[in-house]
């Protein structure tokens, strides 16, 4: 619904900057009539799959323009492979330079645990598995990337509320910045 573009927004960030891509156009709907800012918002909120290849729309548009890619709760949906893709999909949005870099949380596990999920072997990252999964996208794509990732408890998961939850469910959050 595009919270975390307002929050930017909100904390001073030039909204004509932002772009937010999101598969169905109803959360982008429903976040104009949440926040009640369809005609004041000057965020760019697009419809699109980050599965789709980057020739298609409107990934095709979005190439080499931006310094930072936010995966925000979206990494752990996928399996290893569409995380790669996805990590490429967030180089093609990106500048050609250093310093450029991608951000995201997730939900992590202690043990970097590959969970199963709709059928989908679905990695549940911690900073080590992270780390495997970058030296595999480094390799693919001939860049290199400083690497800082964490597990912390900031998803309410142990606060006793939810009992049926995992004990080694995190919150994953990580911040790659290219170097070469």
């Amino acid at each position: 619904m595009g919270y975390d573009l307002r929050k930017l927004v909100f904390d001073g960030a030039p909204e004509e900057n932002l772009t937010g891509v999101e598969l169905e156009q109803g959360y982008i709907d429903l976040g104009y009539d949440l926040f009640n800012d369809r005609d004041t918002l000057k965020v760019r909120l697009l419809r699109g799959n980050i599965l789709d290849p980057v020739d298609a729309a409107p990934w095709a548009d979005l190439g080499g323009q931006y310094d930072v890619a936010n995966f925000g709760m979206v990494l752990h949906s996928f399996t290893w492979e569409q995380q790669i893709f996805m990590l490429e999909k967030g180089l093609h949005v990106l500048k050609n330079e250093p310093g450029t870099s991608m951000i995201g949380i997730a939900c992590g596990n202690i043990n970097g645990k590959v969970e199963t999920w709709m059928g989908r072997p679905i990695p549940n990252h911690n900073p080590e598995t992270f780390r495997k999964l970058m030296a595999e996208f480094e390799a693919k794509t001939g860049t290199k990337w400083e690497v800082d990732a964490a597990l912390d408890n900031a998803m309410s998961c142990h606060d006793g509320k939810r009992t049926w939850l995992n004990p080694d469910l995190k919150r994953f959050i990580f911040e790659i910045t290219r170097v070469a």
